[in-house]
């Protein structure tokens, strides 16, 4: 069934205005990460693929009259899955238009369900980048922003020493952050901070060079806890497969850990972030590895729980929305328009299903998100 893309005007300007209206939690993540949004649809379980070439090799010039063999050049391919296809739906009787109609209220109540559709499918969003930033850090650094902004510059060090550019970087904070970043007195006196942008509007200003956003959907990470966890191998700079003894089957990903030299190794006061737990004696820490060599029964003392607030480049991280995927020629749907999200960008879909004496609109989207590099993601916890 071929539908229509012409839902009333006014129904449409009113779906902007409550969008603006209806409450949402703060977004950081969706407008700092790289958005992938094009006007195809896509189906539950697509992948968008994307090339990445490995480092270059050097070698000696050297004079010639025979043009030198070039080095084999490796191009990896990596892919995002759309793994999320949801949608909030809800319905209007003849009886619920006809009251609102007659009270003049049926385009703003049609308009605040729109927004509130738009609002929970924006939340899973900003959820599924946080969980990908926390699961793919790098490494992480205590916060010390109860007292001053230090930890930021150790987590841009951390981006830049990994070869991050410093060119587009960001700092998502959870909302207890974000309250000791604006109570920062360097930032709340306008003669110092070069702005009163903090102290008048609440807004939170770049900090040695990363814009600062906050995020609602930044939850606490439940550590793995104590446990007794030892090197069992030696493990050499760079490394991201840990061979341990007997007995750590506990690792989640996202758990932050340290590793100390009871087995002769260097000191390390590096704190490693879990990618995969993948057997008893095995973990995975994310890239670039471990910054010293370790030897074995190194000890191993984990971090506790923490809320943790994250830094890293726009292209470390992707939010690939499209809309639902539909049968050739259309489905039952009667109308169905595209709206942009005011606040975020995003675009989604809205379908009307007429039925007996009701109708049905539903708000859906379909989306992926993928860290595509370790090395250019920090925590601070």
């Amino acid at each position: 069934m071929a539908y229509n893309t012409s839902i009333d005007a006014d129904l449409m300007a009113d779906i902007y205005v409550a969008a603006d209206v209806v409450g949402q939690e703060a977004v950081g993540f969706i407008p700092s990460v790289t958005m992938n949004a094009e006007s195809t649809r896509a189906g539950k379980g697509d992948f968008i693929r994307a090339a990445f070439t490995q480092e270059a090799s050097l070698g000696d010039i050297a004079e010639s009259m025979t043009i030198a063999d070039p080095s084999a050049v490796t191009v990896d391919e990596k892919s995002l899955q759309m793994s999320n296809a949801k949608s909030a739906k809800f319905s209007l009787s003849g009886e619920d238009t006809r009251g609102l109609s007659n009270s003049g209220l049926y385009n703003t109540v049609y308009g605040d369900l729109v927004a509130q559709g738009m609002r929970k499918l924006i939340n899973e969003m900003e959820s599924d980048l946080f969980e990908a930033a926390k699961n793919n850090s790098s490494r992480a650094v205590d916060s010390t922003l109860s007292s001053n902004l230090n930890c930021i510059a150790s987590a841009r060090q951390i981006l830049v020493d990994n070869g991050c550019p410093t060119d587009d970087l960001s700092l998502v904070a959870n909302t207890t952050d974000g309250v000791l970043i604006r109570n920062n007195a360097n930032l709340l006196s306008a003669n110092q901070a070069g702005t009163d942008a903090v102290r008048e509007q609440g807004i939170l200003i770049p900090v040695h060079g990363l814009a600062v956003r906050e995020s609602s959907q930044i939850a606490t990470h439940t550590s793995s806890g104590a446990g007794s966890y030892v090197i069992n191998a030696s493990e050499a700079v760079g490394q991201t497969t840990l061979t341990m003894g007997t007995g750590s089957t506990d690792f989640v990903p996202g758990d932050v850990f340290t590793i100390g030299s009871q087995g002769g190794g260097a000191a390390d006061d590096n704190k490693y972030v879990v990618n995969q737990h993948v057997s008893d004696t095995e973990v995975v820490i994310n890239g670039p590895g471990l910054q010293i060599a370790h030897a074995a029964t190194d000890q191993i003392t984990t971090n506790a729980s923490y809320l943790g607030s994250f830094a890293f480049h726009r292209r470390a991280i992707e939010l690939a929305v499209r809309a639902p995927a539909m049968p050739a020629g259309g489905d039952a749907a009667t109308d169905a328009v595209t709206v942009q999200d005011p606040r975020t960008g995003l675009v989604f879909e809205v379908r009307i299903y007429k039925g007996y004496h009701t109708n049905m609109i539903e708000v859906g989207a379909v989306w992926g998100v993928k860290a595509w590099k370790s090395q250019f993601i920090a925590s601070i916890i």
